[in-house]
C-alpha cells in the first residue's frame, strides 16, 4: 500500500507538469503599427532599436497623441506624443516645402527637422543638436486628405544619447 500514494502524487506532478494553468502569459510585444497608405492615422519608429508610438495622452489641452497638419504653403508638422506613468515624451518632424510625394532631407533645423523630447535630454532645433534624417512621402493626396510615408534620422547632441530612428512609418489622415 506505500507505493499506491507515491504513484499518486508522481501521476499528479506528471499531469500537472504539462498543464498551463500556472503559467504567466507573456505581454505582448509592442510592434510597429503596419506601413498603410489608407489614412489609419498611425505613427511608428524604432528609437535606437525600441518601438516608439504614441501612447497615452498629450496633457496638451486635450488634444490626443497623435497631430497633424498640412498648409497649402508646403509646411507639413507631425507631433505624437506618448506617455506611460510619469514618463513622457514627444517626437515631432516637420517640413516647410511638401508638395508632392518624394524624398525629403531632414537637416536644417529651421526648415526640414525631427525633435526628440524624452524626459532627460533635449533634442529639438538648438544648434546645439546633430539633425539627420530623411522623409519619405509615399502618398500625398490632399483630395482625400491622406499623407503618408516613412522616416530615418540620426539626433545628437553633447552630453546625451545619440537617438537613431529607424523604421520610422506614418498615414495621416488630415482633418
Amino acid at each position: 500500500m506505500s507505493r499506491f500514494p507515491s504513484c499518486i502524487v508522481l501521476l499528479s506532478l506528471l499531469l500537472f507538469s504539462g498543464c498551463d494553468w500556472f503559467k504567466k502569459e507573456p505581454s505582448p510585444k509592442e510592434e510597429l503599427p503596419a506601413a498603410t497608405q489608407e489614412g489609419r492615422h498611425s505613427f511608428g519608429v524604432l528609437l535606437n532599436g525600441e518601438v516608439w508610438q504614441p501612447k497615452g495622452s498629450s496633457g496638451r489641452f486635450g488634444q490626443g497623441n497623435l497631430i497633424a497638419s498640412y498648409q497649402f504653403d508646403g509646411t507639413f508638422n507631425i507631433s505624437a506624443y506618448r506617455r506611460e506613468g510619469e514618463n513622457e515624451s514627444a517626437l515631432s518632424i516637420y517640413s516647410d516645402s511638401i508638395y508632392s510625394e518624394g524624398v525629403y532631407r531632414l537637416n536644417n533645423p529651421s526648415r526640414q527637422s525631427v525633435s526628440y523630447l524624452p524626459m532627460d535630454c533635449s533634442y529639438d532645433q538648438d544648434s546645439t543638436v546633430y539633425h539627420e534624417g530623411k522623409l519619405t512621402i509615399t502618398r500625398f493626396d490632399l483630395e482625400a486628405k491622406v499623407i503618408a510615408g516613412t522616416f530615418e534620422f540620426v539626433l545628437a547632441r553633447p552630453g546625451c544619447d545619440t537617438i537613431r530612428g529607424t523604421q520610422g512609418r506614418f498615414d495621416i489622415r488630415l482633418f
